[in-house]
């Protein structure tokens, strides 16, 4: 209901009512949206994050209530940690310093007790997690996209024989040193995947079964035609809904294209997907 809310309140903002009654409408409808509803999950937590940094990206009267949201929302999705860079570059460019300065300072005293866990339990910096590695090999191998391993990490792990209390750092070194690897030996084949990561994220993911269902497939696509449509019509999308797609996509093409990265992104297609339909539905009356 929150997320619904601030949805109903960034649509209004910029294309009025009309079309933020369709944006929730939209939003009631989408199948994967009706299933995550039934338990509190990372697609739904995520949804109301990104709408309320939205929001208050646009909503200026206030300097401290979004990097205190960023802070939040950063200690649930690390990943959100470029999109508080992307967003920091933005009120830079606009010489919004002293909102650039909070941006940056604020989120990291809420990070200050996660990093001081970190070291205490592993001796070592640890700022975000210890999943980067694994998400940026899945991204990155030779095997697949998707792929969990590989004969060298395989045999590295069978070898492992120390501190099991420190395996996350272990395997973390691991993985991201075999990505590396990969990508830095083999330029190619690792830049077709680029290609294709691109490809899977914005349009069908044949690594997902749950991606090649109909019922999964017609709405992504009426969703993603009429957003391209809404952005054909209205050249003024707001700056703030770019960064988002492009931090999304960034994360996709670096990292791997999950199924559910590609739903968590939708909440910020819907305005422009609304504004398509309602402009379609007003060219035929």
């Amino acid at each position: 209901i929150a997320t619904m809310l601030y949805l109903f309140k960034i649509t209004n903002r910029f294309f009025g009512v009309r079309v933020s009654l369709i944006a929730l409408i939209i939003y009631s409808v989408v199948p994967e949206f009706i299933y995550t509803s039934y338990s509190i999950g990372t697609t739904q937590i995520y949804h109301l994050f990104l709408a309320l940094i939205i929001y208050y990206f646009l909503e200026s009267e206030n300097k401290y209530v979004l990097p205190a949201i960023f802070g939040v929302a950063i200690l649930f999705r690390f990943e959100l940690f470029l999109l508080l860079l992307i967003i920091a570059t933005l009120t830079l460019i606009k010489k919004q310093y002293s909102k650039t300065v909070l941006l940056l300072i604020i989120p990291s005293l809420f990070l200050t007790p996660w990093i001081i866990r970190n070291y205490q339990e592993f001796n070592q910096f640890i700022p975000f997690s210890t999943t980067g590695g694994l998400n940026l090999y899945r991204g990155n191998n030779e095997i697949m996209i998707g792929g969990w391993h590989n004969f060298n990490t395989l045999e590295k792990l069978n070898k492992f024989n120390g501190d099991t209390s420190k395996i996350e750092i272990f395997l973390d070194k691991m993985y991201r040193k075999e990505a590396i690897n990969y990508i830095t030996t083999d330029y190619s084949t690792s830049t077709i995947n680029i290609v294709k990561k691109f490809f899977f994220f914005w349009f069908i993911n044949q690594n997902e079964e749950k991606a090649l269902n109909i019922i999964y497939i017609i709405p992504w696509f009426t969703m993603l035609s009429l957003s391209i449509f809404g952005l054909s019509m209205n050249k003024k999308i707001p700056a703030i809904f770019l960064s988002i797609i492009i931090y999304h996509t960034l994360l996709s093409v670096v990292f791997i294209p999950l199924l559910r990265y590609q739903n968590m992104m939708k909440i910020v297609l819907i305005p422009i997907a609304a504004y398509g339909l309602a402009t379609l539905i007003k060219k035929k009356e």
